[in-house]
């Protein structure tokens, strides 16, 4: 099941974070600290035990698991803050009267809209430190010191805090100097003029900015500390020990299989990571525990990772794993479907030929009504050779036409208004172009659930596409084609969704997969709102739109994810044109003679086996590329000339002739080339420069005529003695 991990930041760091650092020292000059592990009242004490600025917490805020510690405060709008007047033990100069200060704390902020403050510090209108985080999650400081004023952002991006998780900051200043770290890691610096530090004894507030209530953290805070000296490098490193992560867990991906008959054993596939505190007891312990479905049986001994669980019948199963450190504990559930039947739970094979109405041939009783401003109309159809549909959709217009779907409300679950965990929707379609056309759709449950369209405009335009639904991260589980469906032929498709992943099959072969990233791996339920084929349904007004204009046959849906091997059956049913990749683009050295070209062409031999041919459209001028043979896939190429080649494929099945084209640049030799080979004639000696060129002229002759009887044998004593 998706859900949102914590990062062992300790670790992440350095191996050596993970235990005490010899210099690091995160005690002395500790003038506050605030650990939030009070869990109830509206005081938060300061346990520094020397100057006791104890917080009052007022509005929204609530306590909360903690990150050190037990517990922490979950603002939610709230806020904390000290007396207008705290002592931190310093003097007339006031809190940076040594003119160095550090800020430390933990921070989660739960949503990423708006900007939020986290601290600020107020001694008057002309004094005052405050921490801003932007949408992006970029940190920014908002000083005011003697009058000095300005933003300084933390400008290393690795630093902004944009992840819902819990993270480390810390602001370490003196007279001249702002130190920016996160989780550790230094970002940045910047200078400020020089000052006398914050006038007298500035009050302390926390998920706030200094004028209360504006830009408030929606979040929460843990451990925060201030510090009358500037903490080193290591003494940061050491704050992060003190974190008190919980387990991460992962119950592990949906499972889903088809019922053999009788209760079924499987393993669960866990996997839990800590990072080893608190030690004692330094180990994990696990409990599986059943949330829904008929009552199942764990196996003994049940209080490990991967437990075996056995299922007695048909049905959906959601079981909870519990894994504690021994003092936090974190969970997460995982899913089986068992299933009774791999039949789709909805199938029109619009075979009708006439009339209003379009049969499901499933067990449920999904009839569709043939609507819209042009009702569809009945054609020859493609699978089978039985009957497909025509729809008349314009987007420019918004003319449409499409099947409304009644879905049977006594239908078994899963039915079409049921479907959570899994789907695959597969269908025929034909379109020739997408000039009056906007994102059309073949089948959709909604404007916000699953549906299966093609692309209509921009860069991925022709492009078949499908998503599980905008509440599943819709923009990375969404997944494309990679090439133009707007040709005029028959396509198969199929979109599925396993339950973390989509993928998208075109033509029998697997296209694209994306993994669900988001926090929620559940489809959208929209019960009441019909599925649309041609078009989809609006939720807010129950309008068409996204009409299809093409044809469509023989469209299904079923409520589990389809094999690859499903898939490639489902497409052998009717004729498919060939799918041609010409090779990539490649350089070719002209003196290695013949290039052996390597293309792809997936053909189903239907109505015939493909008729394949290698012809050059373009090349250097007098360039010619000879294939032997061209009628093969892969032949061999010949170049009669260095330059650029574009050399095309060409599939014909009788259905259609699709092409693709590939790109040889072909490289001569040159004489730097001949030199680095070892391949210069011997009496090369010489050139214009100097040195050999790969001629033999007058520059080689004079070289030799210039040393004629020199000699530097150095057993000659008539030679020339070299050293």
């Amino acid at each position: 099941m998706k859900k949102k991990k914590l990062k062992l930041l300790v670790c992440v760091l350095a191996m050596g974070f993970c235990v005490s650092l010899a210099n690091a020292d995160i005690t002395s000059n500790l003038v506050a600290h605030w650990k939030l592990d009070e869990d109830s009242g509206t005081m938060a004490f300061d346990s520094s035990t020397i100057f006791s600025n104890d917080m009052s917490v007022v509005g929204t805020a609530s306590w909360d698991t903690g990150i050190v510690g037990d517990y922490s405060l979950d603002f939610d709008g709230g806020r904390a803050y000290t007396a207008a007047t705290p002592d931190y033990g310093a003097g007339a100069g006031g809190l940076m009267e040594d003119g160095q200060l550090t800020i430390s704390f933990w921070v989660r902020h739960d949503s990423l809209t708006n900007n939020q403050f986290t601290f600020a510090f107020f001694a008057s209108s002309a004094n005052y430190i405050e921490l801003k985080r932007e949408t992006s999650g970029r940190l920014l400081v908002s000083s005011k010191i003697d009058g000095s004023s300005g933003w300084a952002p933390f400008t290393d991006p690795a630093s902004y805090i944009n992840d819902n998780e819990w993270h480390h900051v810390a602001i370490v200043m003196n007279l001249s100097t702002f130190d920016y770290y996160v989780d550790g890691v230094y970002s940045n610096s910047r200078a400020v003029p020089r000052v006398s530090g914050l006038v007298g004894n500035p009050y302390f507030a926390i998920a706030t900015r200094r004028d209360w209530g504006q830009y408030p953290l929606m979040g929460a805070m843990d451990d925060v500390r201030l510090y009358n000296r500037m903490l080193t490098a290591d003494d940061i490193a050491e704050l992060l020990t003190v974190a008190q992560y919980p387990p991460i867990v992962d119950a592990g991906p949906l499972q889903s299989l088809l019922w053999p008959g009788s209760a079924v054993t499987l393993q669960m596939n866990a996997t839990a990571t800590d990072d080893g505190n608190p030690d004692p007891p330094g180990a994990l312990t696990y409990i599986w525990s059943q949330i829904s479905g008929p009552t199942v049986t764990f196996a003994e001994p049940c209080n490990v990772e991967d437990a075996f669980v056995t299922f007695p019948s048909v049905g959906f199963y959601e079981l909870k794993l519990n894994v504690s450190d021994g003092q936090k504990s974190t969970e997460d559930t995982v899913r089986v479907n068992i299933r009774a039947t791999n039949d789709p739970i909805a199938y029109w094979d619009f075979d009708e030929g006439t009339g209003l109405t379009v049969d499901d041939d499933s067990a449920n009783n999904n009839e569709g009504t043939l609507a819209g401003d042009l009702e569809p109309n009945w054609v020859s159809g493609w699978v089978n050779s039985n009957d497909a549909l025509e729809f008349f959709g314009v987007a420019a217009t918004t003319v449409s036409s499409y099947v409304d779907i009644t879905s049977d409300p006594a239908a078994a679950d899963p039915n079409l208004d049921t479907l959570k965990y899994e789907v695959s929707l597969s269908a025929w379609f034909k379109i020739d172009d997408l000039a009056n056309t906007y994102h059309p759709a073949i089948i959709a449950s909604s404007d916000k659930g699953w549906r299966l369209y093609v692309e209509s405009d921009g860069d991925k335009a022709g492009w078949l596409t499908f998503t599980p639904g905008d509440s599943i991260a819709a923009a990375a589980a969404r997944v494309y084609s990679g090439r133009s469906v707007a040709d005029g032929c028959w396509h198969h498709a199929v979109g599925a969704y396993d339950g973390s992943t989509s993928y998208l099959y075109l033509d029998g072969q697997l296209s694209a997969s994306a993994p669900n990233t988001g926090s929620n791996d559940l489809l959208d339920v929209t019960d009441g709102v019909p599925v649309i084929i041609g078009g989809r349904c609006k939720i807010d007004d129950m309008s068409v739109e996204r009409s299809w204009n093409g044809l469509i046959d023989d469209v299904r849906v079923h409520s589990y994810a389809l094999s690859a091997a499903h898939v490639a059956d489902l497409a052998d049913d009717a004729a498919l044109i060939p799918i041609v990749d010409a090779g990539g683009d490649q350089e070719f050295w002209l003196k290695d003679g013949s290039l052996v070209l390597d293309a792809t062409v997936i053909d189903d031999a239907k109505p015939a086996a493909a008729t394949l041919v290698w012809t050059q459209t373009s090349g250097p001028e007098g360039g010619v590329a000879t294939f032997d043979p061209c009628d093969i896939e892969d032949p061999y190429v010949t170049f009669s000339l260095p330059g650029q080649y574009v050399l095309r494929l060409t599939a014909d099945d009788g259905l259609k002739a699709v092409y693709d084209y590939a790109a040889i640049n072909v490289i001569s030799p040159t004489c730097e080339d001949i030199i680095s080979d070892g391949l210069l004639i011997k009496s090369d000696i010489s050139g214009p420069a100097d040195a050999p060129d790969c001629y033999i002229d007058l520059y080689d002759f004079a070289a030799f005529a210039g040393d004629w009887l020199r000699c530097n044998n150095p057993e000659d004593v008539d030679c020339e003695y070299v050293y």
